[in-house]
């Protein structure tokens, strides 16, 4: 009998394994220079080429590499870090698994040119699709530098799911940018398409560096953190409370010098803002963790992002102690922004217009359905949460909306359904080339970091489309320039926010048309009314006619259920009547 079980050859298993470690461009730039921190360089310089698709150069000062070390480079699993398995459990440098090299070999065309201090010479070794050339002498300054030439050539597929170059190189730079804000000490620089995009000395201080990456204002709101337990040590910053974000993104942990995501810190982070944030609102920190190697597991995932703690609560209490105390030692207030027209308990216009132009777009006549629409829709969409004419309802928590209907009682959830409600607005009007936009007499200048800058303006087409007109205002800032009329009374920088939230991870599937339907679900959730908003009759009523336009089955934006209904009949069964 034929054996069906057959070990696959090595270029297969490097272009798997590649799969884990090299997953776009920036995985590649953060991996080459770990290495070159791992060999003690006091700089490092980056040099990418559309988004890195095209060409990526890492140039480090480091120890370099003698004949027989490069000989070994592009071989899977071999590494200077690790001598036996019990230097698992005691990892103390930045990369150690010896795939990354092996991995970016397999894919794309690499070459390796390298001198040892204090030797003649150096040498260089290529590697083509895993085909690797022998080792030759060659003219090299102190260090290593490591050359990527069309990354996912041998991979295709892969090559199609990479983003636009714009995109791809908002990536790399947030990459460079972490491994600099972790490492002072050491010089770094971003060279994009023979454009410097940035440029830090080993001198500059972490809170510099902070400015430079993150914007002044940003940097001048920081209260410096500092604590230490057991031989575990935090330190870093957390900005005042009325600088918190509408999202997580602007929490950044350090491990040993590693960037990595870590719940537990996140809530330990939350805990130290206890009281002085509202629900919807995320603390901006930039938390360095020095602990004992011993003492955490790197090795949970080939992108080493993700860590374990021998005795997390240890540190949840270490991180969360230090963040309250340094709120307190800042005589830190809590503030509460309240909204225009607040005064009153009402949400003033938000749901009649959010001023005159969302007026204008709720009443605005729709087409009749065709006799084959018309027919399906009445086969497919439920009997409609249709108010009696005197509207009787009753507002829960400033949140739920409980009224009676034709056959029953509904329940609905103010802010998904309005959600809803706007997103089918929305699209109905980009569609039809009718989106209202507002030009904006002055400029919103709004500071972001520079990643995020470069991320909004790599998609400035597709947002010019939704009305949202950006362009450069410095490394980091944006000026906005125009914004939907849905959105003309809503904070600037909490819409772009929201757009850069969609648009950070860039994994969006399906082109363009996926990318403004997610965008489109972020307008809509910034523009309707929130959970907590106090609304008028008028306001309930104009929201539940709304809804009789709507299918309001799909949910809202996020996939939540707009509301439920009770048949009366339940009613009478449950009572017994």
């Amino acid at each position: 009998m034929t054996a069906r079980i057959k070990k696959l050859p090595r270029a297969v298993v490097d272009r798997i394994a590649a799969g884990e470690v090299v997953e776009r461009p920036a995985s590649c730039v953060k991996e080459l220079v770990e290495n070159s921190l791992d060999a003690g360089a006091t700089r490092v310089d980056v040099e990418i080429r559309g988004g890195g698709r095209e060409a990526i150069t890492v140039k480090d000062d480091g120890v370099g590499m003698g004949a027989e070390d490069v000989a070994l480079a592009f071989e899977s699993h071999a590494t200077s870090k690790l001598s036996d398995v019990g230097d698992l459990d005691h990892i103390a440098s930045f990369g150690f698994r010896g795939e990354a090299l092996a991995s970016m070999g397999a894919v794309a065309d690499c070459r390796i040119l390298t001198r040892e201090r204090g030797a003649e010479h150096g040498h260089e070794i290529e590697s083509q699709g895993g085909t690797t050339t022998p080792v030759r002498v060659a003219a090299a300054p102190p260090g290593t530098v490591v050359e990527i030439r069309q990354l996912f050539k041998y991979v295709p597929a892969r090559r199609r799911f990479l983003r636009a170059p714009g995109t791809e190189s908002a990536h790399v730079t947030s990459a460079v940018q972490a491994a600099a804000l972790a490492n002072t000490g050491v010089g770094f620089s971003l060279t994009r398409d023979g454009s410097v995009a940035f440029r830090v000395n080993a001198a500059d201080d972490r809170r510099e560096r902070i400015a430079r990456f993150h914007g002044r204002r940003l940097a001048d709101a920081l209260i410096a953190v500092s604590a230490t337990d057991s031989g575990t040590s935090v330190e870093g910053f957390v900005a005042r409370p009325d600088a918190a974000r509408p999202s997580a993104a602007w929490q950044h942990f350090f491990l040993n010098g590693r960037p990595i995501r870590d719940r537990s810190l996140q809530h330990a982070l939350r805990h130290g803002f206890e009281g002085l944030l509202t629900r919807d609102q995320f603390p901006v920190a930039f938390l360095f963790l020095t602990i004992d190697p011993a003492e955490v597991d790197v090795n949970v995932h080939p992108a080493k992002l993700e860590v374990r703690f021998r005795d997390g609560d240890r540190v949840h209490r270490l991180v969360g102690h230090a963040v309250r105390d340094a709120l307190l030692a800042a005589d830190v207030r809590p503030a509460i922004a309240l909204p225009p027209n607040a005064a009153d308990g009402t949400v003033g216009n938000r749901l009649e217009g959010v001023g005159e132009a969302l007026a204008a777009f709720l009443s605005a006549p729709r087409a009749e359905p065709t006799q084959h629409e018309g027919a399906a829709h009445s086969s497919s969409t439920p009997a409609p949460l249709t108010a009696r004419p005197a509207v009787r309802y009753l507002q829960v928590r400033d949140t739920f909306l409980v009224f009676e209907t034709d056959d029953g009682i509904a329940v609905v959830d103010q802010h998904a359904l309005h959600e809803r409600i706007l997103l089918e607005e929305l699209k109905s009007r980009v569609a039809a080339g009718g989106l209202e936009v507002q030009i904006l007499l002055v400029p919103a200048v709004i500071e972001m970091p520079a990643a995020d800058v470069d991320l909004l303006l790599a998609e400035a087409d597709t947002l010019a489309g939704l009305g949202l007109r950006v362009d450069r205002f410095g490394e980091t800032s944006i000026a906005l320039q125009s914004l939907p009329a849905l959105l003309a009374r809503r904070d600037p920088a909490r819409v772009l926010g929201g757009v850069v939230e969609r648009l950070r991870d860039g994994r969006t599937p399906g082109g363009r048309g996926a990318l403004l339907e997610t965008l489109l679900h972020s307008m809509a959730c910034r523009a309707a009314i929130m959970a907590g908003d106090r609304i008028t009759e008028a306001q309930a009523a104009e929201l539940l006619r709304r809804a009789d336009l709507i299918d309001s089955r799909q949910g809202c934006a996020h996939g939540r259920p707009t509301g439920l209904r009770i048949p009366f009949s339940d009613l009478e069964r449950r009572f017994r009547r």
